[in-house]
């Protein structure tokens, strides 16, 4: 793992901090962290909550957790 902590998103709810990369032969691996803002109200409905993930490769092609299917395997 290479270090380089840095911040790499930040929004009013989250904050992102890239803590560093592993580099493969064939791959890189980014190691992020998010830290969330959380507010509990008492007696209120729960809101659905879940992180949502994008990549936008060199070519432009994207993808995100959104377009993963619902199953749990994804192969690699």
């Amino acid at each position: 793992v290479l270090p380089g902590t840095e911040v790499v998103g930040v929004g009013p709810e989250a904050r992102v901090l890239l803590m560093g990369w592993s580099v493969w032969p064939r791959s890189v691996t980014m190691h992020l962290t998010v830290f969330r803002r959380t507010r509990w109200q008492s007696g209120g409905t729960r809101r659905q909550s879940g992180l949502r993930v994008g990549l936008r490769f060199s070519d432009g092609r994207r993808i995100t957790t959104l377009d993963i299917p619902e199953t749990r395997y994804v192969p690699v």
